[in-house]
């Protein structure tokens, strides 16, 4: 966590889900993104490009 965003990563059953928040003013910008554990490696640059795209204003 730092002062412009937060991003936490764990395991729910047989799914990953990852979700990271950005700060900007008085807004809060989010993803959130479950998929399979068994994919996670496939999956690992896909969360990657979307969580660096995610942008305040």
């Amino acid at each position: 966590m730092t002062p412009r965003f937060f991003a936490v990563s764990s395991y729910k059953g047989d799914k990953v889900w990852y979700d990271r928040c950005n700060f900007s003013a008085q807004l809060v910008h989010c993803v959130l993104i479950n998929y399979p554990a068994e994919e996670e490696h496939a999956w690992d640059d896909v969360v990657t490009r979307i969580s660096l795209s995610l942008k305040g204003k």
